[in-house]
Parts: C-alpha cells; structure tokens; sequence
C-alpha cells in the first residue's frame, strides 16, 4: 500500500512491490547483521556485536508490536536478543539514522507527575507500515487493528513537515496516569499542543484538558480526517489534516 490512502491506478505497481518486499524481508535482516567490511563514519552505524543477536529481528516485531505497547519498550524489545539491550538501540540507530522511524522524545519537567520518560516511535512512511503489517488495500487498513496507529503516525509526520520544525522542537508528552498529548511543538517561544485522533467526531477529552493545564499551552489542535474546522474549546480546535497543512504551509 502506498501510502495512508492507495491510488487505485497504482494497482499493479502496488502488487509488484508487495511481492517483492515480502520476499526480502528475510534477506534485508540478514543482510543488516552483516559484520561491517569497509568502516565509514558517514554510514550509519552499524549494531552492536552481531555475534549478541539470537535470530533475525524482523521489522514488524520493533515498529508494530502487541496492542498496548506504544512507547519503546526495551525490555519487550530485548526478548529477541541474547542479554544485550544495547543492540536493540543499534537496531533502532540504523531505523532512525535511514529515516525509516522517527523516534520521538518525551518531554518531561518538574509538574509533580509521574511522566513517561521513553521515547514513541513511528514508521516515517505509512506505506511501509502497511507493507510490513501485510495491509494490502485501503478496506484491509479500514479493518486493521493498527487503523489509529496508522493515521497517527501518518498525521504526526505531515504536521512537522509542514510547521518546518527540527527534531529538537517536537515532543510527545504523557504521565503514568494516562494523561498524553501526541505532538508537543515547541518553537518561537510558543507552546503548540496536537492530539491526533482517527475519528469523524472529535471531542475535547479529560486527558486534553489536563495537557493544557499542566504543559501551560497556548493552543491545542485536534487533527482528524475531517474537512471541517471545529471550536471545541478555549485554545482547542479540530481541524482537519489536509486544512492543517495548507494553513500551516500557507
């Protein structure tokens, strides 16, 4: 699948390319593991001793693990690996280092909360996800598990690119309490709040509220599929995605 939504003229090209993909799976994983021959600094670095590693780390056991694990979980990650979390991180270094992921770093400061301190990762491109997920249409991502997972990394991505902001400016926040907002851009002195929801009705959630008050934003923007601009609430606005990226790009 190409992308979130599919064009329906790239129906053989789509085939093609997920033949093809699932055939190399194996190849690619074998072939990251690969001892390094010719060492460059300008290569990403490779992972940590090969000799560590118990079998090949399929794609889809990182980026689209059990529902409920949304953060990277090094312990649950390191179940693939003999003893060494370290090479969970070189795993995730060459993800990260190709832009295959975007990890995503947790804002915390001195709220008296308990906030998660591990970083969210997300599939940079969606077509890729669904590839490794063996989602081959746009009904079989309709009735997927990971719709919401999907369109959130999907929407989280086209938000950044759009607002032109560095890694060093964009934060997921959230507390072991439950209470989490998506996207934390901070740039120009501001305070910018996004949730992302899947959803053709948003609303303004407890959760919501609490980002506002805790995190002192200046405004929170409900992101959805949707085509039209919603007041929720003081500071809160639904709009939806594509309306997003062409006022932010205007």
């Amino acid at each position: 699948m190409l992308g979130f939504v599919p064009q329906p003229n790239l129906q053989r090209i789509r085939a093609q390319s997920l033949e093809r993909c699932h055939k190399s799976r194996g190849s690619l994983t074998e072939m990251a593991m690969r001892p390094r021959i010719t060492p460059t600094r300008h290569r990403p670095r490779i992972l940590a001793d090969t000799r560590a590693v118990s079998r090949p780390l399929p794609p889809t056991d990182v980026i689209a693990p059990p529902p409920g694990i949304t953060t990277v979980q090094r312990s649950y990650l390191s179940n693939f690996i003999l003893d060494i979390s370290a090479s969970v991180r070189g795993y995730l270094d060459i993800l990260e280092a190709t832009f295959t992921v975007r990890l995503l770093r947790p804002w915390y400061e001195n709220v008296g909360k308990r906030q998660v301190k591990s970083p969210k990762l997300f599939f940079r491109d969606s077509g890729l996800l669904h590839t490794l997920l063996g989602i081959a249409d746009r009904d079989a991502l309709l009735h997927h598990p990971k719709l919401g997972a999907s369109w959130e990394g999907f929407a989280l991505e086209e938000t950044i690119r759009a607002l032109a902001v560095g890694a060093e400016e964009v934060w997921f926040w959230g507390t072991h309490a439950g209470a989490e907002l998506d996207l934390l851009v901070t740039a120009d002195g501001r305070r910018l709040g996004f949730e992302i929801r899947y959803t053709a009705a948003p609303r303004v959630t407890k959760s919501m509220r609490a980002a506002i008050d805790t995190l002192r934003l200046d405004r929170l923007v409900v992101v959805y599929p949707g085509d039209r601009r919603l007041a929720l609430a003081d500071n809160i606005e639904a709009i939806g995605l594509v309306d997003l990226v062409q006022v932010v790009s205007a």
